[in-house]
């Protein structure tokens, strides 16, 4: 029987990740927000292109959700090939950024029998169940116990592979 690796992130974009005695009833997007959303966008899109490209990237899918959350849930052929995709490039590149971009961020990784991509609903119970915490500045009241909203489940976009890059 074939094991594949799958893993589940959730990350925020664009948040306002200041603690809340520093932050404004009311705030108009300023320069700097936008600078930092466009620096956002730019980084998610180079990991979503690095992903399609790794080695051993079966498939995937990236979800939208409410807040400016997303969350990304990628099957891999095996742990060292999603290790070797996490600690390089472009994803190696902004996880430190995450600290300060993110008010909640937490990760789960399983083994499975298949190259399904689960649902959304599965990933989150598997998450809430199983997943950790990553570090963040300003950490919301739902993100050290991960009780955070439950995702929306429509529209996740699939993440596939390229077909010139090397099979899983």
């Amino acid at each position: 029987m074939t094991r594949r690796d799958t893993n589940l992130a959730q990350n925020c974009l664009a948040r306002v990740d200041r603690p809340a005695h520093h932050q404004p009833a009311a705030t108009p997007v300023s320069h700097p927000d936008c600078r930092s959303a466009l620096i956002q966008i730019v980084a998610l899109h180079r990991s979503l292109s690095q992903t399609r490209n790794a080695a051993g990237f079966i498939q995937g899918s990236l979800l939208a959700d409410r807040k400016r959350t997303f969350w990304t849930l990628t099957v891999w052929a095996d742990q060292a090939d999603m290790r070797a995709f996490m600690t390089s490039g472009p994803h190696r590149k902004a996880m430190p950024k995450l600290l300060g971009w993110c008010d909640e961020a937490s990760l789960v990784h399983w083994t499975q029998s298949d190259d399904a991509v689960p649902s959304w609903n599965v990933a989150s119970d598997r998450m809430r169940a199983e997943g950790r915490s990553s570090k963040v500045r300003y950490p919301s009241p739902r993100h050290g116990d991960l009780t955070y909203a439950e995702p929306w489940t429509r529209g996740g976009l699939p993440i596939r592979r390229r077909t010139d890059a090397r099979p899983a």
